[in-house]
């Protein structure tokens, strides 16, 4: 959670000033991001089951240019209000 948060606020700074040179951390991405998604979020918010409208397994990666940086808002409200992953999960 700490890694999420570190690095959505990071980017957000980063999206504030956006260098052209800017890029995806695709390797942190694909494994720390991607498998917590997997484990706590794609079960509720995927590919067959889109609650509250939300479906992030396809999320970019590339929050670096602002690809779903609206999403990732999202995701990082919830996790900051501790409203997901639900209590249960």
């Amino acid at each position: 959670f700490s890694l999420l948060l570190s690095a959505s606020i990071s980017l957000r700074a980063a999206d504030e000033k956006k260098p052209a040179s800017l890029t995806a951390d695709t390797k942190t991405y694909e494994s720390v991001v991607m498998p917590f998604l997997t484990t706590y979020c794609t079960a509720c918010h995927g590919s067959t089951k889109t609650k509250g409208g939300v479906a992030l397994h396809q999320i970019s990666a590339d929050l670096a240019n602002g690809k779903d940086m609206d999403l990732w808002d999202t995701v990082l409200k919830q996790l900051v209000l501790s409203e997901m992953p639900p209590a249960p999960e």
